[in-house]
């Protein structure tokens, strides 16, 4: 009895990995996990009052788990691109454009003039340690983004952000953009659609008339890159709908504002970063020093001219071409006898690519193949030697567990 007293009283024995004992040198990032883990077992044992059970972790507070998150939003900016804003040239397109003129109804003429640039470092400074407000307080008076730049603090909100573009936000009485019910599927696919029997989900931009082709580019990387650009979704489709319709009022300043916050709120790791040179612009605006930072990022891709209406054969894949074939044979489908240099160069380069992809998914099926027929030769090697009582118990729980 007293010796089952002394062994309740001792603290639970954690057991310690032997990290120099290892054959395998492991990967540094590994390293520092297996290194984290070391230390949470050190101070388990040194506190053995917050173990509940042997071999079980402490469990980590709120503060642990969001300087973890916080670490890895940081980290995750080593190899984040940017998603540049792009200007119009409205000589190159024409003053009178359908496009050009609604652009100006919405307020943006900002975008008509030259692109200031962005810093690549200083956005990526200001992403990195941005706090936002929660997603459901973004309408609530008063919400804003701060970012601490050194010694300058960086405060973004619709009206900074209006100053910025030097634009004026309408009225919150006249705004009647998004709204329920705003336009019907078939009334969006007229709309944007040469032949609105080719519409598609997601769209294909390739399809789209002119204006729509051309205000898609705008949209996308003016005011909405978070969206998709090749592949709008319905919800983008509306957007590049109620944009070209008159009498339509949207504040463009607060749909900014809140797609900058859903980027630190809710964002993959691998999306650029958005708004670099508005970023850029108010940051220098607020006496952050320009010194500090490398030259200035080159704007890839440029400017929206005419060129965008100059159609890919990949933007069109799909669609019905002038012979009534589908773009999307055109890997089984002989060019026109005058074809160009071009097409047959691109021909023979798009089926190489198309037969190494397929020998390559052939050898990961002849090796996935392998490896079960493996498996499965294994299992009935064991049934059979157990079958004949050459294999002892414990013996056939390890073979059945590799198997």
């Amino acid at each position: 009895m007293p010796r089952l007293k002394r062994a309740a009283n001792k603290p639970p024995r954690i057991p310690i990995q032997n990290v120099a004992s290892s054959s395998r040198q492991p990967e540094p990032e590994e390293g520092d996990e297996i290194l984290h883990d070391v230390e949470e077992e050190e101070e388990m044992m040194e506190n053995p009052e917050q173990v509940a059970q042997p071999g079980s972790r402490r469990k980590r507070t709120s503060a642990e788990v969001k300087a973890d998150k916080q670490a890895r939003w940081e980290k995750s900016f080593v190899k984040r691109g940017v998603k540049n804003e792009r200007h119009v040239d409205v000589e190159s397109i024409g003053p009178n454009h359908t496009c050009v003129q609604r652009i100006i109804a919405q307020g943006l003429a900002y975008f008509f003039s030259e692109n200031p640039g962005y810093i690549k470092g200083l956005v990526a400074d200001f992403y990195k340690i941005v706090k936002v407000p929660e997603l459901g307080k973004i309408e609530a008076k008063g919400a804003k983004i701060t970012s601490k730049i050194g010694r300058v603090t960086v405060v973004v909100d619709p009206e900074i952000i209006a100053k910025a573009l030097n634009y004026e936000r309408p009225p919150p009485e006249s705004i009647n953009c998004p709204r329920e019910d705003f336009a019907s599927r078939d009334e969006v696919n007229q709309a944007l659609y040469v032949n609105p029997a080719e519409a598609k989900r997601p769209h294909v931009p390739g399809r789209f008339k002119d204006e729509y082709h051309l205000i898609n580019q705008f949209v996308h990387h003016n005011l909405n890159p978070r969206g998709t650009e090749n592949k709008p979704a319905r919800s983008e489709g509306e957007m590049l709908y109620f944009f070209m319709e008159p009498g339509n009022v949207f504040d463009w300043a607060k749909y900014i504002f809140r797609q900058m916050v859903e980027f630190k709120a809710n964002v993959p790791t691998y999306t650029r970063m958005p708004y670099p040179c508005m970023v850029t612009k108010i940051c220098l605006e607020k006496g952050v020093p320009r010194d500090a930072y490398e030259e200035w990022g080159k704007l890839e891709p440029g400017i929206i001219n005419s060129s965008i209406l100059t159609r890919s054969a990949s933007q069109v894949r799909g669609a019905l071409g002038d012979e009534g074939v589908r773009g999307g044979s055109y890997l089984t489908t002989m060019p026109p006898k005058r074809s160009k240099q071009s097409v047959w160069q691109k021909l023979l380069f798009c089926q190489g690519v198309a037969t190494m992809n397929s020998h390559r998914k052939l050898k990961r099926e002849i090796r996935e193949n392998a490896r079960r027929q493996q498996r499965i030769d294994h299992k009935l090697d064991y049934v059979l030697r157990r079958q004949e009582g050459t294999v002892s118990e414990p013996q056939a729980l390890n073979n059945a567990t590799v198997g």
